[in-house]
């Protein structure tokens, strides 16, 4: 069994297949023992966007306290679930040359931004005129709205309103997904411009940019939009209910556990990883651990023949940490086995068609 530190090491040396794109030839200049240091976490963050255009919205972002080491801390663990377990991603649309391109895209986009607004929740600032989904919308003058033309707006402007009832706040994911969307499309009405005033022919296989963008741009943030959606339990189900969200309420016929599907795979991995990485579980309530000290004495097994994933630690995973994790079979196909220090993680890969087992409208918000 090997050490977190040892794992995300690997990532970064030339043995490691997921880092050796000929884009990626500046990975170079990030190792892991200066990665989770300010301010190589942000600048590490900013170079994985694939786009110079991003840059520009992460400057205007507050990663509070450990947030920019446990996005950089997740990114790298997603990708070492999916090569150490082999997952599949064939349903991924292509982007570049290979599927390993095309994960890599998505998965850096995806969980180096899904926080990317989550100071907003913790923040007075723009509440007031974004009590609801529509203010936010309005509130931030956002063009292209997500919901226009996602199958989960219903889902998404639900929660967004149950959030800001119940707890007075807006949620991060869904903020997040809804500036992100806005950005990317306003990115590619650009990028169109320039290239069809300049006569250039825009290739599928360009790495930046091609004709499906809107497509990835969508999967992307609906990813990212429903990251933070919480499953109902017995002391909330009514207010559920109240609000309509079925699809999030075990007893319902619409709620349905995320699962490593053709459909899900990219929001199967971003849940598990958002809720198994250890800088947020640890750092969250004990800012004054050291981000090294825990990455190598955080023990991480991997199984790929029985899909099992194996995490530990005798000196810094606690009870309720545990009991955390334990939770994560509650909206994700997967079974979570207590350990002594630790958990086992078992899931399979499933072919199901997600939109003929939930009741997600099939058609954008009116």
């Amino acid at each position: 069994m090997s050490s977190l530190y040892d794992e995300y090491s690997a990532l970064f040396s030339k043995q490691d297949s997921i880092f050796r794109s000929k884009r990626l030839s500046g990975i170079n200049d990030y190792n892991i023992d200066s990665v989770f240091l300010s301010p190589h976490s942000t600048n590490f963050i900013k170079y994985f966007y694939f786009s110079e255009s991003l840059v520009k919205l992460i400057i205007n972002t507050k990663f509070e306290g450990f947030r920019d080491k446990h996005t950089v801390s997740a990114f790298l663990l997603g990708i070492l679930l999916k090569d150490k377990l082999k997952l599949s991603t064939k349903k991924l649309p292509k982007v570049g040359q290979d599927s390993k391109d095309s994960f890599l895209y998505f998965w850096s986009m995806i969980s180096l931004s899904h926080d990317l607004t989550f100071w907003m929740e913790t923040t007075d600032q723009f509440y007031d005129t974004a009590k609801t989904i529509d203010g936010f919308v309005g509130s931030f003058s956002l063009k292209h709205n997500l919901l226009e033309k996602s199958r989960y707006s219903n889902l998404i402007s639900s929660y967004y309103q149950y959030k800001s009832d119940v707890f007075n706040q807006m949620d991060h994911g869904i903020t997040c997904g809804l500036i992100l969307y806005d950005f990317l499309m306003k990115d590619y009405e650009h990028r169109l411009k320039i290239k069809k005033e300049a006569a250039i022919i825009i290739s599928s296989d360009d790495w930046k940019f091609s004709n499906d963008y809107p497509k990835h741009a969508l999967t992307i943030c609906e990813t990212i939009a429903r990251h933070n959606m919480w499953v109902a339990d017995d002391k909330n189900v009514k207010e559920y209910e109240k609000y309509g969200l079925y699809d999030l309420i075990p007893t319902t016929t619409g709620f349905h556990k995320v699962a490593y599907s053709e459909n899900e795979s990219l929001l199967f991995l971003l849940g598990l990883v958002d809720t198994l990485e250890p800088v947020k579980c640890l750092l969250k309530d004990n800012s004054d651990i050291d981000v090294y000290d825990l990455i190598k004495n955080i023990s991480i097994e991997f199984n790929h023949r029985k899909k099992r994933l194996t995490i530990s630690s005798g000196k810094y995973i606690t009870e309720e940490i545990i009991n955390k994790w334990l939770g994560i079979s509650e909206w994700l196909n997967a079974q979570v086995v207590k350990l002594d220090n630790g958990v086992d993680i078992i899931f399979e890969y499933q072919k199901d068609d997600l939109s003929s087992r939930t009741q997600i409208e099939k058609n954008p918000r009116d």
